[in-house]
């Protein structure tokens, strides 16, 4: 029996081995950003701890407007996504629809598949603009409106909708299933009509998957540069694609200043983080009340 218990503690730290190094691997290249964001960067002759990249970036009014633009940007498409995943969800539970794994497509279609699909549906010369010209709506390419490289990455916000309610509705639809499972039939009982079961049950019963949800949605495109980057604005840049490009830099004295601009997207990501597990810690949507 002894020995047994010993074989399963080195079982035991055996297998937290592989976990630990890819947490060593991930806070190092961290910690070595975080360094080089301060000015020790030996590799191009930068020794001294200084705040000046930081600051600058900080100050500078092109990142405080790209941080204003990517934040606008990630909130409205992790918005959208969650809300139609919901819509998508009552729909397929109400009807009893369960072959719909088609649906989940987009989240294996990688971005840069998507970018280039948007290219060809939504350019002037693209798929729609070739059927408003053939129907009669526009008489030129040039005056299809495109949403590509706008102002507003309306572009941004539509490719990332289209893989973000997949993935939301993914993770969604099983737990509202679930719960629907359990209450449907007591609400039923009650003659309670569906869109006030909907809105007292199912949904707050579900609230704290949708918030994680919207919050790893956030995260991800707040980052992410990819769609940014091949259609988005190049007037009003996203924040990941001003760091991608100084990335790019031949001129190494940039590159402390792509790793200031990783280290505001990291503190703004831990302060997201923060807010929401204070936010599940109090309890604040088990505290809400929701009657039948």
């Amino acid at each position: 029996m002894k020995k047994l218990l010993e074989n399963r503690k080195v079982i035991r730290v055996l297998s937290i081995i592989p976990i630990t190094i890819l947490y060593l691997i991930l806070f190092y290249g961290i910690f070595i950003s975080i360094v080089r964001s301060f000015g020790i960067y030996e590799a191009i002759g930068l020794n001294k701890f200084t705040l000046k990249y930081l600051i600058d970036i900080i100050m500078n009014k092109e990142v405080q407007f790209a941080i204003i633009r990517t934040f606008v940007v990630s909130f409205v498409e992790a918005l959208i996504s969650v809300i139609l995943a919901v819509l998508i969800s009552v729909y397929l539970i109400k009807n009893d629809i369960t072959n719909h794994k088609v649906l989940y497509v987009p989240i294996a279609v990688p971005h840069i598949v998507v970018a280039m699909m948007m290219i060809l549906l939504f350019a002037q010369n693209g798929f729609i603009s070739r059927i408003f010209y053939h129907l009669g709506i526009i008489n030129d390419s040039q005056e299809f409106n495109s949403i590509l490289n706008d102002k507003y990455n309306i572009g941004v916000i539509v490719a990332y909708v289209f893989k973000g309610t997949a993935y939301v509705l993914s993770v969604i639809y099983l737990i509202m299933k679930k719960n629907d499972y359990r209450y449907f039939e007591v609400a039923k009982l009650m003659n309670v009509k569906y869109g006030r079961y909907v809105r007292d049950i199912l949904l707050p019963t579900s609230m704290d998957s949708l918030i994680t949800s919207f919050l790893i949605l956030f995260s991800f495109s707040f980052g992410a540069y990819e769609l940014p980057y091949m259609i988005g604005n190049t007037s009003n840049k996203l924040l990941p694609v001003i760091a991608y490009e100084k990335h790019l830099s031949p001129n190494l004295y940039d590159k402390p200043i792509f790793l200031s601009i990783n280290l505001v997207m990291i503190v703004i990501g831990v302060i997201i983080i923060v807010i929401y597990k204070k936010v599940l810690d109090n309890g604040y949507f088990k505290k809400q009340k929701h009657y039948i």
